[in-house]
């Protein structure tokens, strides 16, 4: 028997651009639709055994799509979800509201009267196919107990070392919305340090995404404005589109260019390492799920002796691409599973 892939959506010319989009998994899986988050609900319930994924629209009438992840998160967590939300401040609020309920991920909706499949190819597709090969993953919760973590020994060095360091610096990218919501609900108390955030995202999402983040967490989160001078405890994220780049001088201050992609993607965090080539402390750079390589060249260009690294495990991670390319450039000081990670952040509390 196949297993099967949930689209949800309330226009049927939309349904079929994504199943159209999907064609290359047919011969794997069967496609299963809905036209609110209602019917979805009772689909996702009966199905339950062979669903893999969920790609569904955040706008629907009768139940609309975070309320279908807050329903789908009551039956089971196991199934990865993936939103859909239009570019608008509305849009991206329930995108993270869909998010905060369990959904995994979510995707920048296009423009429905264009039938633009090209776009759901470029943004949606290698997002499906991260998901689909996480789902794959054997006894995920029980590797996951058993991943390679620093020993006791080296995990209380490690741990004196963290606490010597003047700044944290995390990138993230596809699953990263997910672990990023767990790791601010394990942050319980201000820190003594500024954080500098790139997570990949388009703009006006990234707004959103920083009061989700201070919400959880009760933390200083705020998307970094054109000129920011940052203050310890504050966390700055970088805003859709734009790249942020550290200027040393007396006093850290960022700024915001909008030049070139770098590793295809603007926030890129290789440009925020590099403008941290000169920082007379010791930084932690922590390195989570994402696709591609973005922060190993910078790294590998500006890492210092003094510096931690630390990379989300195989295991945890939705695409092992960002902090694998990390790990394999032998550049990684420790992996740790995502869950773990705020215990090291918090090693810098107030």
């Amino acid at each position: 028997m196949k297993k099967k892939l949930l689209i949800v959506d309330d226009s049927f010319v939309y349904r079929n651009a994504v199943k159209k989009s999907l064609a290359e998994f047919e011969s794997e899986y069967d496609f299963l639709t809905a036209k609110d988050g209602q019917e979805a609900t009772e689909i996702f319930k009966a199905n339950l055994s062979e669903l893999v994924l969920v790609v569904m629209d955040i706008e629907m009438p009768v139940l609309d799509g975070v309320g279908a992840t807050k329903a789908m998160r009551a039956i089971s967590t196991s199934v990865p979800i993936i939103v859909f939300a239009a570019p608008t401040l509305v849009g991206a609020k329930k995108a993270l509201d869909a998010i905060s309920f369990g959904a995994n991920e979510f995707v920048k909706k296009f423009d429905q009267d264009n039938q633009n499949t090209d776009q759901i190819k470029d943004d949606l597709l290698p997002k499906i196919r991260s998901f689909l090969s996480f789902n794959k993953k054997p006894l995920q919760k029980e590797v996951q107990k058993t991943a390679s973590i620093p020993s006791a020994a080296s995990s209380r060095l490690l741990s004196e070392k963290i606490k010597n360091v003047s700044l944290i610096c995390i990138g993230s990218s596809t699953g990263g919305p997910d672990i990023l919501r767990k790791i601010f609900a394990g942050l319980k108390e201000p820190l003594r340090v500024p954080v500098l955030m790139v997570q990949h995202m388009p703009p006006v999402f990234t707004q959103q995404f920083a009061g989700m983040c201070a919400k959880i967490s009760g933390q200083k989160v705020v998307e970094c404005g054109p000129r920011e001078v940052v203050k310890p405890g504050h966390f700055y994220l970088a805003p859709g589109d734009y790249h942020m780049v550290a200027k040393n001088s007396n006093r850290l201050e960022l700024e915001l260019t909008q030049t070139e992609k770098v590793c295809s993607v603007r926030p890129a965090f290789d440009v925020l390492i590099r403008s941290l080539d000169t920082f007379p402390g010791p930084i932690l750079y922590i390195v989570l799920t994402g696709m591609g390589e973005d922060g190993m060249k910078g790294l590998k260009a500006t890492k210092k002796a003094r510096d931690i690294v630390i990379v989300q495990d195989k295991e945890s991670a939705v695409v092992w691409g960002m902090p694998g390319a990390v790990h394999d450039a032998g550049l990684a000081d420790a992996v740790v599973p995502g869950i773990e990670i705020p215990q090291y952040i918090n090693y810098l509390k107030l």
